[in-house]
């Protein structure tokens, strides 16, 4: 029975792996960093697995020293995993620089070789420099794990051999010449198709636009006041393309809470399940045309030829980071399958 360890924080982790990962391996266990009630209505949606561990950050994911949180995630994985068991297993994670990573590594005794690096968004395609590497290396050091941080994440990292893509073609390998990665994207495609048309109960009106809002306020890279300026804008520069039917969906760091209803209130339409990832609201031929603030589904959506007739409006936002690259790499994608294009600043 083959056996893997999944780590996901977000719910696009799981719908960008679980499609795949369930026709290889027969054993799958999920160890959730993010938080627990975004897994509330997500199973209507996808088949999540049967063994699901929680386990939530406080210092460490943030590079904040803490001995004392370094020893519970020990203490609860020890308790929690059966480590003859998953120093056999692989193990699959979207992001690779944390030292929860080098714990979860380190004390589940998985072989370097059964790692599987796979990506979710845009950070893959392009070059990601950490940041203080030496000084991580010390923090690694210092609180017990003694880890040579890579300058580069993901795919270009090179300690690992391993990877899961659904473009591998346009993923940033840097001097890593020894990473294999598996082209995955008709599982992913399959399952998004699938997933809408039997699982999906909103109706999209015809001629409709799809909206992806931001976290901005809450990470206080912009005042509210500006945020909702520029949302404004981007609603307004939809409706010159003769669009009313305008919905939205809600990044998952966003406080819902609040701002669902400030949504509402400027005339957005909301869509019942929050959890699920834009790219499958994508495959609605209803939705002609997508507005985003440079973020990660043109990436993936676009890799698998769901954009793919319809437009693209991004909108820049106040400090955002990596916004060149960016820009640059969903410049390069729409334009080689010929998708329209429209960017506000």
């Amino acid at each position: 029975m083959k056996s893997i360890i999944v780590i996901a924080s977000s719910p696009s982790h799981l719908f960008f792996l679980l499609p795949y990962i369930k026709t290889k391996y027969s054993d799958i266990k999920l160890l959730w960093l993010g938080k627990k009630n975004a897994l509330d209505d997500l199973d209507n949606f996808i088949d999540l697995p049967g063994d699901i561990k929680f386990f939530n950050f406080k210092y460490l994911n943030r590079w904040k020293p803490s001995i004392c949180e370094s020893r519970k995630l020990k203490k609860f994985l020890l308790e929690n995993f059966d480590i003859n068991k998953s120093s056999k297993s692989h193990l699959a994670l979207s992001f690779n620089s944390g030292i929860q990573i080098e714990i979860i590594k380190s004390v589940l005794k998985i072989e370097h070789q059964n790692i599987l690096i796979f990506d979710d968004g845009m950070s893959g395609f392009f070059e990601d420099i950490n940041k203080l590497s030496f000084l991580k290396t010390l923090f690694c050091l210092f609180h017990g794990y003694p880890k040579i941080i890579s300058k580069h994440r993901l795919f270009a990292d090179k300690e690992y051999i391993n990877g899961l893509s659904i473009n591998p073609s346009m993923i940033f390998r840097g001097n890593n010449t020894s990473i294999k990665v598996k082209d995955i994207s008709s599982y992913i495609k399959a399952n998004f198709i699938s997933t809408y048309r039997n699982k999906f109960s909103d109706n999209f009106e015809d001629t409709s636009a799809l909206l992806l809002t931001h976290h901005s306020v809450e990470t206080k890279r912009m005042s509210e006041n500006d945020y909702f300026l520029k949302i404004n804008k981007v609603i307004n520069e939809i409706k010159r393309h003769d669009i009313q039917n305008i919905y939205f969906t809600m990044h998952h760091s966003e406080n819902h809470d609040v701002k669902y209803k400030q949504y509402i209130d400027l005339g957005l339409l909301p869509i019942k399940s929050q959890s699920l990832p834009a790219e499958v609201l994508c495959c609605s031929d209803n939705i002609k045309l997508i507005a985003q603030p440079f973020n990660s589904l043109v990436f993936m959506a676009g890799s698998l030829g769901i954009l793919d007739n319809k437009s693209i409006v991004s909108y820049h936002l106040a400090n955002q980071p990596f916004i060149q690259n960016r820009e640059r790499g969903i410049t390069t994608l729409v334009n080689s399958r010929d998708i329209n294009h429209q960017i506000i600043s």
